[in-house]
């Protein structure tokens, strides 16, 4: 039994001694003889090195070295082919294609206090106040008679802190309260408010809140459409509109006049210990305003523009107090507003052109 294992080991050893053993020593090149180093030369068992100069040695009995390196293509060798030198071919990296999609955030995210009020189309609005206050967050201690000068406060803020907008241009960006009733109602065709302080995006006139408003451009669909109305009320009351509407693919057209009086002159219940005449009668208190405002569009395959202005004209007389009727008896004021917005759009030239004339 001891004399096999003795004779199985000396085979083994035997055949270990006489297997072929090679060493390679050469120098790898690219075509234009330039020596490549870190090439990884391999057996299978055993790995090396080619040095700067493009050398390495390595001591092999395998049948085959594989010559790699990034940037060349893989080379198998027999080890009895193997010369003095050994020509790597270059190869491009060819990384494989990563496709990568996003999904583009606006600049400004709508704040989560951001409501729009509904505007009833059946409903005849006396001014644009009244379009306002319909949402309970909004809210105004002015007399809401036509004509009256009417200002608004956001969640009971002070008026000059909530910014009006109109069609994309602050109307009270110096911290002023404004005046809505320079609106005209007829030509609101929607509001947006951002309730809570947003000075970040308006200011100090938006720590209340922004109340934007867009105006009407024209019909929805292709078409004309002409109304014209006449009110008549208490106190002198009397407001006439016209409105014409022109709407084709390449054409939107609409003009709005409107034309407002009333004297609002009525009667004060005041007690006899203040005023000994206690039905006295404000004389002085009429109003009247005239506006119009109309919006031009003209669209093509290459470029479109349009243009938009209001005016707006009035004339307020001052009452008196409730004690003393009679002190700015003949006294008025007057004013007007106007406002122009042109826009132009070109394949050469995208932009917005805005102006805002008072």
């Amino acid at each position: 039994m001891k004399s096999w294992i003795v004779t199985l080991c000396l085979s083994i050893i035997t055949v270990a001694l006489t297997a072929e053993s090679y060493l390679i020593q050469a120098v790898i090149v690219d075509p234009k003889e330039h020596p490549v180093s870190e090439v990884v030369i391999s057996d299978g068992s055993k790995t090396v090195f080619s040095n700067e100069k493009g050398y390495f040695l390595i001591n092999t009995s395998a049948d085959t070295l594989t010559f790699h390196r990034l940037g060349f293509q893989e080379k198998k060798l027999s080890v009895k082919n193997i010369g003095k030198k050994v020509i790597l071919t270059p190869e491009p990296v060819v990384l494989p294609r990563i496709t990568v999609s996003d999904v583009a955030w606006n600049i400004v995210s709508p704040p989560p206090d951001r409501i729009s009020l509904p505007i009833d189309p059946d409903r005849h609005y006396y001014s644009a106040g009244e379009v306002l206050t319909t949402n309970p967050a909004i809210h105004s201690n002015d007399v809401s008679l036509p004509g009256e000068s009417q200002n608004i406060s956001i969640l009971g803020n002070l008026s000059r802190h909530s910014l009006i907008i109109l069609d994309g241009v602050p109307l009270n960006p110096d911290g002023s309260s404004f005046d809505l009733s320079l609106l005209d109602p007829n030509n609101i065709e929607s509001v947006d408010i951002i309730k809570n302080n947003v000075s970040v995006y308006g200011g100090s006139s938006a720590i209340g809140g922004i109340v934007m408003i867009s105006t009407k451009k024209g019909l929805q669909q292709t078409g004309k459409q002409f109304s014209i109305s006449t009110e008549l009320g208490s106190f002198g009351y009397a407001q006439n509109s016209l409105s014409f509407t022109f709407n084709q693919p390449s054409t939107i057209f609409r003009i709005n006049l409107s034309n407002l009086s009333t004297d609002n002159d009525f009667r004060y219940k005041v007690p006899e210990w203040w005023s000994p005449d206690s039905t006295a009668i404000r004389n002085n208190n009429a109003k009247h305003q005239n506006s119009l405002a109309a919006s031009y569009t003209h669209l093509n395959k290459k470029s479109n523009f349009s243009f938009q202005t209001e005016y707006l004209s009035f004339m307020r007389q001052l009452p008196g107090t409730v004690n003393f009727t009679e002190i700015y008896k003949n006294a008025s004021l007057s004013g007007w507003a106007n406002r122009n917005r042109f826009n132009l759009n070109a394949p050469l030239f995208s932009g917005e052109l805005g102006t805002l004339i008072w």
